[in-house]
C-alpha cells in the first residue's frame, strides 16, 4: 500500500503494508472475492480503493495450478500496470498471461521489539542484531514463523534467520532451511526470548543481544509489538467471531467475518469495531460495546493461531459451540485458540 493504491514493488513482502486480505462477498449470486488493503479498503477494478465495496471491487477467481488471476465483471483481469506497478485491471486483457498470475504467500506474524530501556531491536548497522535505534524501518521488523509450543524462527527482513554465534551474541546469518528456533516467553505485556542454548537474551549497555542470562535481569523483558495486523478477523472452531445484533455481544459461530482494528499500548492490544467501540467483558462474555479501550494480552503458542488473554481477568477467551464467547480459559486448547 503507497500513496493510496496497491503496487507490486516489493521483493518480499514486509511491514503492514503489505498485508492483502481476501475477502469473500456472498451477496454476489455467482460468490466473487475482493481484495481488502491494509487501511480496510477494497481493491476496485480501476486500482482506486473504496472504504465500501461495490461491484467493480468484485473478482471472479481464477486458478492455474499454483497460481490465480482475478476477473472482474467486464472479462478483464487484474494485472500491474505502469512504472509504478499499479494493481488495476488491464482492459482489454481477455487472455491471461505471467502478469496476470499471482501467488498467495501465508501472512506469518511480523512484530517490532523494545528493550527496557525503549530501543528498538534492529538489523540496521550490521549482520549483529541489536537494540540500539530510536525509530522503526523494516529493519526493525522481525518475522516470527512459528512451529509449536512457542518456539520460533525469527526472520529478518534481509531473509536472514536469527542464531547466536560462538560468543552467544544474537546474530542474522542464518541461511533458509536450516533456521534455529528461539522460545517466546510471555510475561503479561512484556516477553522473555529464550536462545536455542537455553538461555535467555539480555542486553548489554551497547545494545548487543547476548544469550547468556537465567531470565532474572531487567534487560530480558522485551515488548513485542504485532505489525502487520492493523485490520483483523479471527476464527474459531466454530466459525468466525462478529457481532450478534444490536446486542453487541460477541458470538464465534459465524459465517462471514466481522473485521476489527487491532492497536497496541505498551504491550497490550486492543480491538475496535467498524462502529467505534471497544472489545470488552462482562459477566455475560465477550461484547463490543465498550466506549473505551479494554486491554487484552496477544500469545502466538501455534502457527496462525493466537491466544487472547483479558487483562483484568487473567483468562483467555473460549469459544463455545453455541457461539458463546466467555473469559474462561485457562490454558491453551481448541476452544482457546483464533485463527488470525
Amino acid at each position: 500500500l503507497e500513496d493510496g493504491e496497491l503496487r507490486c514493488t516489493e521483493d518480499i513482502p514486509w511491514g503492514d503494508d503489505a498485508l492483502v486480505n481476501l475477502v469473500f462477498f456472498d451477496d454476489h449470486p455467482c460468490g466473487r472475492y475482493g481484495l481488502m488493503a491494509s487501511n480496510g479498503k477494497y481493491l476496485s477494478a480501476n486500482g482506486s480503493l473504496l472504504a465500501e465495496a461495490n461491484a467493480s471491487c468484485k473478482f471472479l477467481l481464477g486458478f492455474h495450478d499454483n497460481l490465480l488471476s482475478f476477473r472482474d465483471e467486464e472479462g478483464n483481469y487484474l494485472s500491474c500496470i505502469g512504472g509504478k506497478a499499479v494493481l488495476k485491471v488491464k482492459t482489454n486483457s481477455d487472455k491471461v498471461t505471467k502478469d496476470e498470475l499471482f501467488s498467495i504467500k501465508d501472512s506469518e506474524p511480523q512484530f517490532t521489539i523494545f528493550d527496557a530501556r525503549g530501543k528498538w531491536v534492529s538489523v540496521r548497522g550490521s549482520e549483529e542484531i541489536k537494540a540500539d535505534q530510536a525509530d522503526v524501518t523494516d529493519n526493525e521488523r522481525f518475522q516470527f514463523e512459528v512451529i509449536g509450543e512457542n518456539k520460533a524462527y525469527i526472520l529478518t527482513n534481509r531473509q536472514k534467520y536469527a542464531e547466536v554465534n560462538g560468543s552467544g551474541t544474537v546474530v542474522a546469518s542464518g541461511a533458509p532451511g536450516s533456521p534455529v528456533a528461539f522460545t517466546v516467553e510471555y510475561c503479561g505485556n512484556r516477553v522473555k526470548l529464550i536462545a536455542p542454548n537455553g538461555k535467555y537474551i539480555t542486553v548489554k549497555p551497547n545494545g548487543s543481544l547476548i544469550a547468556n542470562g537465567d531470565g532474572s535481569d531487567p534487560s530480558s523483558l522485551f515488548t513485542l509489538i504485532l505489525d502487520n495486523r492493523p485490520k483483523i478477523f479471527l476464527r474459531g472452531q466454530y466459525g468466525f467471531i462478529g457481532c450478534k445484533g444490536a446486542s453487541g455481544r460477541l458470538e464465534c459461530n459465524k459465517a462471514k467475518q466481522d473485521v476489527y482494528d487491532l492497536t497496541c499500548d505498551d504491550g497490550a492490544y486492543s480491538l475496535k469495531s467498524a462502529d467505534g467501540k471497544y472489545w470488552g467483558v462482562d459477566g455475560d462474555g465477550a461484547h463490543q460495546n465498550s466506549g473505551a479501550k479494554v486491554q487484552f494480552h496477544l500469545e502466538f503458542p501455534s502457527r496462525s493461531m493466537c491466544l487472547i488473554k483479558f487483562v483484568d481477568g487473567d483468562t483467555y477467551l473460549s469459544g463455545e459451540q453455541n457461539g458463546a464467547i466467555t473469559a474462561r480459559g485457562s490454558a491453551v486448547s481448541k476452544n482457546t485458540l483464533w485463527e488470525y
